[in-house]
């Protein structure tokens, strides 16, 4: 697959993975290993994966030749997106918030599909594209089971923030966005319809985090919907779009080698008695540190698009050590 052709996207719209009656078998435990070095880029740093992976892990037990073509596909995706990954940014009022949807009944057995991804500020913290486990008898169910899911997850990540002490991080009630006014319409009005009496119970729990004022729902249209990614196959334009807005930006991989063989070229500052410094010495000592971590942060502004240590701290330190020998003793 090195030398493969690559493809703009993951999936294809027009391929139903379902319609696999009479094709032939591949064989199980290559395919079983290629979708697991998938799933291990889908869980960790490629979120753009999420969904198909998670649709292909549904004939792993019997794969067929279109799902093996369908893994390949993704590979060949992989291969012309190799520099891409998730960018985290330090933001002091970086708020918690999720964005959740779910593409009703499009599977063969007639259940939907959901996911949802959560941000804190603009860095893409966790995500998730599944196969829902019910049978949703509407589109306003459907988005019921996917926002419920996401708010279960909100509770864990703000019960781990209260642990960490990071109050900046949260913000009463936390907003969970959705495209579904339905939905909204619904877990505001106290209200029961005919048609939502059977839902499942355990699903409720939405609506009693609105009532407590734990999340809120707020609507976003479908198109300018980050959680789309993890429910359907999309078009290349759709798919950047996406990609932009859940911050999975392009590394430049070769700066991001020089940038560690700049910073594995740094010198320690050798082990001196502080009642025998030669001063001339240590300068120059320091002077090459400088210079050596400059280039590393002219680097690390190449490949990451800005600096991750502020240089005039090392000035600063620098400053220090000219200042004589009393300073240095202090």
């Amino acid at each position: 697959m090195e030398t493969c052709k690559e493809v703009p996207t993951p999936g294809s719209k027009e391929i139903n993975l379902d319609n696999h009656i009479e094709d032939d078998n591949c064989d199980q435990h290559t395919y079983q290993e290629a979708l697991g070095m998938l799933m291990f880029l889908a869980v960790n740093t490629r979120p753009d994966i999420a969904y198909i992976t998670s649709k292909l892990s549904q004939y792993s037990r019997q794969p067929k030749q279109m799902h093996w073509a369908a893994i390949k596909r993704v590979m060949r995706y992989l291969r012309g997106t190799i520099d891409l990954g998730v960018k985290f940014e330090r933001e002091k009022t970086g708020i918690l918030k999720s964005y959740t949807d779910a593409s009703w009944s499009t599977t063969h057995d007639g259940k939907s599909y959901g996911g949802y991804v959560l941000k804190l500020g603009e860095a893409t913290i966790d995500w998730k594209s599944s196969k829902q486990p019910l049978v949703a008898l509407s589109t306003m169910e459907a988005e019921m089971i996917a926002a419920c899911e996401s708010c279960c997850q909100i509770k864990w990540i703000i019960n781990l923030l209260r642990e960490l002490e990071e109050w900046n991080f949260m913000e009463k009630p936390t907003a969970i966005y959705t495209d579904s006014q339905s939905l909204i319409n619904w877990i505001s009005s106290p209200k029961q319809s005919s048609r939502c009496r059977h839902i499942n119970r355990k699903y409720h729990f939405l609506r009693d985090c609105y009532e407590s004022r734990d999340i809120c729902l707020l609507y976003k249209p479908s198109q300018n919907l980050e959680a789309d990614i993890f429910t359907k196959d999309l078009s290349r334009d759709q798919m950047n779009k996406h990609l932009e807005n859940l911050s999975i930006v392009g590394i430049n991989t070769k700066m991001v080698r020089d940038t560690k063989q700049a910073i594995m070229s740094i010198p320690a500052l050798p082990h001196v008695n502080i009642n025998e410094i030669d001063l001339d010495k240590l300068r120059e000592t320091v002077n090459n540190l400088i210079e050596k971590c400059a280039d590393a942060f002219r680097m690390l502004t190449v490949a990451y698009g800005e600096a991750t240590l502020d240089r005039s701290n090392v000035y600063r330190w620098y400053k220090m050590f000219s200042k004589g020998r009393e300073d240095v003793n202090d």
